[in-house]
């Protein structure tokens, strides 16, 4: 799993995050349906931060990092290798 997010100054999100699901899913309805589900999942999380951690990078990707595995966890009963980019613009 990949996810990608986009934060402002004060580290709040610029968009909707982006998840690539390669080699997990076979795509079609169902891929798109989990990468939307998911995306909504990590953005709920980022969210709950308080602003003192929405200032660490590290913080903000581990937080990603466990609600996309978490979701996919109990979606799918699997634990993928989960990466998270995050981008401070």
């Amino acid at each position: 799993i990949m996810v990608s997010l986009a934060l402002n100054a004060e580290g709040q999100l610029l968009g909707a995050p982006q998840v690539s699901l390669e080699g997990l899913l076979d795509g079609g309805d169902t891929a798109a349906d989990a990468v939307s589900s998911m995306a909504g999942a990590v953005a709920e999380a980022v969210s709950g931060l308080s602003r003192t951690q929405l200032m660490l990078t590290d913080e903000v990707a581990e937080t990603a990092r466990l609600a996309a595995r978490r979701w996919f966890h109990k979606a799918y009963d699997k634990k993928p290798v989960t990466k998270v980019h995050v981008m401070r613009l």
